[in-house]
């Protein structure tokens, strides 16, 4: 019986690696270096200013205005104003920091 399955195993194992064996061999597709065609035209030249204002702070990427609870785009006086209430509200140095932080990050964002 168990001669049987080997053999079996065999055959099985052996017709597959025939059949692998005379599979059609696919060649790569070549690469087009040529020069590249423009998809589409810019009309409009201007840039838009992006609202957000990012900071990374041990290791994490936050959004300087969630951070102080304020929208984006917002003036630099209610920027001060969320700035002095989160200090006030913190509850410890690590989240002062991350508060100044992105006091300061979005100070320097809107002189840009």
């Amino acid at each position: 019986m168990v001669a049987l399955y080997v053999l079996l195993n065999a055959i099985v194992v052996t017709l597959l690696v025939t059949l692998l064996a005379q599979r059609k061999r696919v060649r790569p597709t070549s690469l087009r270096l040529g020069p590249k065609k423009k998809e589409f035209e810019v009309e409009d030249t201007k840039i838009e200013k992006s609202l957000n204002c990012f900071i990374n702070h041990n290791g994490h990427m936050w959004d300087a205005h969630e951070l102080l609870g304020v929208p984006a785009g917002c003036s630099m006086e209610e920027i001060e104003i969320a700035y002095k209430k989160t200090i006030s509200a913190a509850a410890n140095k690590d989240s002062m920091e991350l508060a100044e932080a992105a006091y300061t990050s979005l100070k320097s964002f809107q002189k840009k």
